[in-house]
């Protein structure tokens, strides 16, 4: 009965560091995003430039 509490408790704690760790990755996606947005026009008009 305890080690199923302890497995129980184990879960929980993965369960939740997995959820944090996705919620980091899905904040490091949404800046990746942002940034290849913003730098994407300054490459079109350089591209433009050497033609």
């Amino acid at each position: 009965m305890a080690a199923a509490a302890i497995h129980y408790a184990q879960l929980s704690r993965m369960e939740e560091a997995r959820r944090q760790a996705q919620r980091q990755l899905e904040l490091i996606d949404r800046q990746i995003s942002r940034r290849i947005t913003s730098i994407l026009p300054q490459l079109t008009r350089r591209q433009t430039g050497y033609r």
